[in-house]
């Protein structure tokens, strides 16, 4: 949060040292919560199609 007119937040997680943000607006502020909090849309299409239908293996009688 911005506190005491620091533009500032942490970003911490179990994979990473904690990352300390620091912005000189409070635009840049909200524009890197928004960016945070939105979901990725950065995958390429062409990757995002369903895997091939593999037909389903039958007995032979």
């Amino acid at each position: 949060s911005a506190l005491l007119g620091r533009l500032q937040f942490e970003i911490t997680g179990s994979l990473t040292e904690p990352i300390l943000i620091t912005c000189s607006t409070a635009e840049d502020y909200e524009k890197c919560l928004f960016y945070l909090q939105k979901p990725e849309k950065i995958l390429d299409p062409l990757t995002l199609q369903p895997p091939p239908i593999i037909p389903k293996k039958t007995r032979q009688h």
